[in-house]
């Protein structure tokens, strides 16, 4: 049997969400038009607040908003880099980087499950040594494209729970 340890990203091991920061980022990078759209983004999160959507839908409209509706993983590349240098830089909470060092020298498999989106979640835990990433899939659809959906669930709450069990299943861990 492998021993775990299991971190969440957002205010775990980064000191402030990362999700809203992310979209801000991509759009002041490949499109500052994009910000014109920030009073939609601040409506949909009222709508979240006042629980009209849920926090899968929310992601999915500013994703539309600041990303875009379909973007090829090569476009985000760069983005995602210099989004997780700047996270590495500027948002990692004091003693995370050790307790994660610390939890692979005694022999943990070390394993990152966040409600943020994987694909730049991952650029991040890989950064920082985790062995696992498990978050929130983005449909990456026929055309190649990464669309503004989610693929399955929001990696949140119960969710994040079976998907992490499901993980587990899959890794023979």
């Amino acid at each position: 049997m492998t021993d775990l340890a299991i971190y969440d990203m957002d205010r775990t091991v980064t000191r402030r969400a990362t999700y809203t920061p992310f979209l801000l980022h991509c759009a002041l990078r490949r499109a500052p038009w994009r910000l014109l759209l920030l009073p939609l983004v601040i409506a949909s999160m009222l709508a979240y607040v006042v629980k009209l959507i849920d926090r899968g839908r929310l992601k999915e409209i500013n994703h539309r908003l600041l990303l875009g509706h379909k973007r090829h993983p090569a476009e985000l590349k760069p983005l995602v880099e210099s989004f997780a240098e700047a996270t590495l830089a500027h948002n990692i909470r004091p003693g995370a980087r050790e307790a994660i060092a610390r939890d692979k020298a005694e022999g943990r498999h070390v394993v990152m499950a966040t409600a943020s989106y994987r694909f730049y979640a991952r650029e991040i835990a890989e950064r920082l040594g985790f062995d696992e990433c498990i978050g929130t899939n983005s449909i990456l659809g026929l055309d190649e494209r990464v669309h503004a959906k989610i693929d399955g669930e929001n990696c949140y709450g119960p969710a994040k729970l079976t998907m992490i069990e499901e993980w587990l299943g899959r890794s023979g861990l």
